[in-house]
């Protein structure tokens, strides 16, 4: 696995054909922003993007998980599997895909 920074340069550079599309450190993780609208979390060498009822059905179908820390969970956000984020196309595909989430949910990302 890469070093936190390293992982997060990568995704970052997967991720630069997206116009609008930026990295803010947050505390000890990252926070993935589309044009100021908060859509994914960086998080020791983990990628977890926003989901809706419809996304989210593809990370639990391959297994993953949404982030947790500590004593809470952001059932919103569900981590990438690895494959996707090896895979520029396929990664910016879902990051767009959470991207579009952001139009269509009414409550906070903490849900």
């Amino acid at each position: 696995m890469l070093q936190p920074d390293r992982f997060k340069e990568e995704v970052a550079d997967r991720l630069q054909c997206i116009a609008g599309i930026y990295c803010v450190r947050t505390f000890r993780h990252w926070g993935l922003y589309d044009r100021g609208h908060f859509i994914g979390i960086i998080a020791e060498g983990k990628l977890y993007l926003r989901t809706n009822a419809i996304t989210r059905q593809r990370y639990v179908d391959l297994g993953m998980v949404p982030y947790h820390e500590s004593d809470r969970t952001l059932r919103r956000f569900y981590q990438v599997p690895t494959h996707v984020v090896r895979d520029t196309r396929v990664l910016v595909e879902w990051t767009r895909d959470a991207s579009a989430v952001r139009n269509t949910i009414s409550q906070g990302p903490f849900v």
